[in-house]
């Protein structure tokens, strides 16, 4: 008996020494990881006065995750009142929801490929550009090149995400948003990034999302390109499973957890 309960402490022991070594440093907490979910129907948020510049002329890119299901014939992930920027997904092609883009003034890239993207999984976008070509990406995946026609528009006044003025809502969750004014992708793919997209000299707008409430979501771009959620039809906030993800999203909102600093 005396010699089961040595034992027996002697793993307790082992195994309290083990987490101590492991899990050694300050208690961290990290916050949730969230989007904006769009009803499909009528939600709204704009911009209503889009900072000068906002986007490359030369070389830019526009990237972005979103998850959607199927919904109406268009849905719409960023669209200005002007000719600048249209990207959306449509079911009008055929054979599933594909995403498509306009950059006005660069490039009609149309739409990408033959999949189908109202599937409920999370998805990656980016439209960049360098003055010679336009490429259009989804998970990292190089998927469609057309030649630069000229520089590209950066005109609009008002921007609207998840909707086009109020119609062709998207049905689903939009994330993590940034306009830069460089080429970030040019090759045949990209990886994906891990963690959320940091603000350098090249970042024009660049939404999180990730204050979870509230009637805004801020520019961490330090442009002021702050995004308004409809007073009367906004999306709702909710904890994204789409994106890039900090620690704190892997565990879960309000987790904590020993970890070196």
């Amino acid at each position: 008996m005396k010699k089961h309960l040595l034992i027996a402490i002697a793993v307790v022991l082992i195994g309290i020494c083990t987490v101590a070594v492991i899990y050694r440093g300050p208690l961290i907490a990290f916050a949730a990881d969230y989007g904006l979910l769009f009803d499909g129907t009528n939600d709204k948020a704009s911009v209503t006065a889009v900072a000068n510049n906002y986007l490359g002329k030369n070389a830019g890119t526009i990237e972005f995750w979103f998850k959607s299901s199927t919904g109406a014939a268009y849905q719409k992930f960023i669209k200005t009142d002007s000719s600048d920027v249209d990207i959306g997904m449509s079911q009008n092609f055929g054979g599933g929801a594909r995403v498509f883009a306009e950059i006005g003034g660069a490039a009609n890239i149309g739409e990408f490929d033959g999949g189908n993207y109202a599937d409920g999984v999370c998805h990656a976008v980016a439209i960049s550009w360098d003055g010679t070509n336009v490429r259009a990406y989804i998970d990292g995946t190089l998927k469609k090149t057309v030649a630069q026609s000229a520089s590209q528009n950066n005109t609009a006044s008002v921007m609207y995400v998840g909707h086009s003025n109020g119609s062709e809502t998207l049905n689903g969750t939009i994330d993590e948003i940034r306009f830069s004014d460089t080429a970030r992708y040019t090759g045949a793919s990209y990886t994906l990034p891990t963690t959320k997209f940091s603000t350098d000299g090249n970042t024009k707008i660049l939404w999180h999302f990730d204050a979870g409430s509230g009637s805004s979501a801020t520019d961490s771009s330090g442009s002021g390109n702050t995004l308004v959620l409809d007073a009367t039809n906004p999306p709702a906030w909710t904890t994204s499973t789409c994106g890039p993800l900090d620690p704190a999203a892997a565990v879960g909102p309000g987790t904590y957890f020993w970890g070196e600093q």
